[in-house]
């Protein structure tokens, strides 16, 4: 028989009878129906019959391209951030004990204004080199082309002709884009009763990234953790080599996506947290599982590289992080990461520090400690906070310009339990260093309140250090108790004019008095 006549036999099949999944781990055939099996098949006969008489086996597909996507160059606030004169970083030491041996602060005017620590952004080593800015929100890039119109079902070719037709019925309700051949009967019964779940996790996947995410499942369910490998452009920078930006293959986007969905369907299943994805709302959902929120634009990763839920998970698990309910856990990861008055942990990146290279989650947890840096201020340090929290489904977003701070800066919000952060450096801010770990985030409702409009209007900023200078009023810090009782030494006139600088845009007149007498309440006697 010739080749011919292979295609012959191939060519009459209908046209929705085979399909081919192809993957850099992966390759099958997938039959749809049973006329279309059956006439498949004797194409495939055929073929036999051509590779025994030629010697020969059949071609085999074409292997996945997994070739990097090229860098991407857009323009964000990034580039002007590393513009503003940042030298002021470095007059403030992270432990606040320095505080209390350092000289006369020479830098009277500087210091009158703000804490350095939370008022200018970090100035990288090696200002000839430009940092990459942030790549803005793009599609994220299809692994392979779009499904066809034609429902995919599980693979029957192993199921005897009399049970095919029964293998590829669906539990009801299930929708028809989710009917893969990799998914288990168990998981199949768990996205049928999870509809919008299923079209915010698998509903997004490409084909291969589908085989991905089976994949992970099993091992979860086998493991209670997955396997993933770095991003190579991760795995190759290595210090002193400067790259703020990585930019995962198109096979490694597949990967880390079917990573993250198959970690947050299973931690569901698997009740590890009190909160269930079936009860989250679309948009919610979308915060949870949008790619473009995963990576900047859904092919970049931006100082932080989150490419492993497992290590932010294991985490969690590992400081006690996960509580009974959201806002709980969201304030327990403050407190984890945050310093205070009397412990040094995370600080805000400066030129005597690493510089705001890419780093992964593992390595900001675990490698760079005593103290741990966040190596692009509040850019680094939102990013850490959002991974830790979705690592345990718990859904947020980053944004930058100005909706609940200052424009250019790092906002982390999380609407489903109505909280803000609303600047990355509130972590380790001078201010809040006395203050307990739920003060840092902000209620979204402070700013609507009358209380606060009144005084502020609709100005997001100044609400924020309102938030802010309340929370310092009423929990005073050492940085600002030590220049309250000792204003000569420190070169700011007077408690009164100190705190004016400062405070004087954000409180009321009786709010600036009392935060005096508070300020000054911690003086020794």
């Amino acid at each position: 028989m010739s080749n011919g006549k292979y295609f012959e036999i191939l060519a009459a099949c209908p046209a929705s009878g085979m399909r081919r999944y192809r993957s850099a781990r992966h390759r099958r055939m997938v039959f749809r129906s049973a006329p279309a099996r059956a006439c498949t098949w004797a194409a495939l006969a055929a073929l036999v019959v051509v590779a025994t008489a030629c010697g020969s086996e059949p071609a085999q597909p074409a292997a996945l391209d997994t070739a990097g996507t090229t860098d991407l160059d857009a323009q964000d606030g990034d580039s002007v951030l590393d513009t503003v004169a940042g030298d002021a970083l470095d007059a403030f030491a992270a432990d606040s004990s320095a505080i209390d041996s350092a000289a006369p602060d020479v830098t009277a005017q500087a210091d009158l204004v703000e804490p350095a620590d939370t008022q200018h952004p970090d100035v990288p080593d090696t200002p000839d080199v430009p940092d990459t800015p942030d790549v803005p929100d793009t599609p994220d890039v299809p692994d392979t082309p779009d499904v066809p119109d034609t429902p995919d079902v599980p693979d029957t070719s192993d199921v005897s002709p009399d049970t095919a037709e029964d293998a590829t019925q669906q539990p009801d309700g299930m929708a028809p884009d989710a009917t893969s051949g990799c998914l288990t009967q168990s998981w199949l019964a768990y996205f049928a009763a999870r509809p919008t779940v299923h079209a915010a996790t698998v509903g997004r996947l490409s084909p291969a990234a589908m085989t991905y995410f089976c994949g992970y499942l099993a091992e979860l369910d086998k493991t209670g953790k997955l396997t993933i490998a770095e991003p190579q452009a991760s795995a190759k920078c290595v210090e002193p080599s400067y790259c703020p930006s990585i930019v995962p293959t198109k096979d490694e986007l597949a990967a880390i996506q079917a990573a993250k969905y198959a970690h947050a369907v299973w931690l569901d299943n698997s009740a590890k947290v009190n909160w269930k994805l079936k009860d989250f709302s679309k948009a919610h959902l979308d915060e949870l599982f949008e790619p473009k929120l995963l990576l900047g634009g859904g092919v970049v990763y931006k100082y932080v590289v989150d490419f492993s839920p497992t290590d932010a998970y294991q985490y969690m698990v590992k400081q006690g992080l996960i509580k009974t309910d959201m806002l709980a856990t969201l304030v327990a990861v403050i407190a984890d990461l945050r310093t205070t008055d009397t412990e040094v942990d995370f600080i805000h990146g400066l030129k005597s520090h690493p510089k705001d290279t890419a780093i992964t989650m593992y390595d900001v947890l675990h490698t760079f400690v005593n103290p741990r840096v966040s190596r692009k201020g509040c850019h680094s340090m939102t990013r850490i906070v959002l991974a830790l929290l979705r690592s345990v489904n718990l859904p947020g977003r980053e944004v930058s310009g100005g909706q609940w701070y200052l424009n250019l800066h790092s906002t982390a919000v999380w609407t489903i339990v109505a909280r803000v952060l609303t600047h990355g450096d509130n972590i380790y801010s001078a201010a809040l260093r006395a203050a307990p770990a739920a003060k840092l985030v902000t209620p979204l409702a402070f700013f609507t309140d009358p209380a606060h409009t009144k005084v502020c209007g609709t100005n997001k900023g100044c609400l924020a250090w309102r938030h802010n200078a309340l929370a310092a009023m009423a929990h005073p810090p050492k940085y600002y108790v030590t220049r309250c009782c000792d204003p000569v030494k420190w070169n700011v006139g007077s408690c009164q004019a100190y705190l004016s600088a400062n405070f004087g845009s954000y409180l009321t007149t009786q709010e600036l008095s009392a935060a005096v007498v508070a300020m000054k309440a911690g003086c020794a006697p």
